[in-house]
């Protein structure tokens, strides 16, 4: 019986080892919080300022000048990659969101992409 204890306990401990992941979130901006249906619903077009994307999103990654600019792009990008039962996959979220805004800082237009990988590595 004890073979049989310590060739369980093996077999779990490799079953538990071979399952691993690593999430890299350095990238990831206040973007990554929200899905598109989400944004669309907090952001209205013909209605929305500057002010109330800034609260909602923080600081666009481009322009560097944002005050002056009519157009702000948040990126944000997730790297979500594991083994699972020895068997590698890849599950990337990256978000681009583009803003354009009138003279007056009025959201005119708004653009999201939601590029999501869940591909095995090959």
């Amino acid at each position: 019986m004890s073979n049989m204890k310590k060739l369980t306990v093996l077999a779990l401990s490799f079953l538990l080892s071979a399952c691993m992941v690593n999430v890299d979130r350095t990238r990831a901006t206040e973007l990554n919080r929200y899905s598109e249906s989400s944004i669309k619903e907090k952001l209205i077009i013909g209605s929305s300022t500057k002010k109330e994307a800034m609260l909602l999103l923080g600081a666009p990654n481009s322009p560097k000048d944002y005050n002056h600019a009519s157009e702000w792009v948040y990126k944000s990008v997730q790297i979500h990659r594991g083994i699972y039962l020895s068997i590698p996959f890849n599950n990337n979220k990256e978000q681009v969101l583009t803003l354009k805004f009138n003279e007056v800082g009025v959201l005119s237009s708004l653009d999201y992409i939601d590029k999501a990988s869940k591909s095995i590595f090959k």
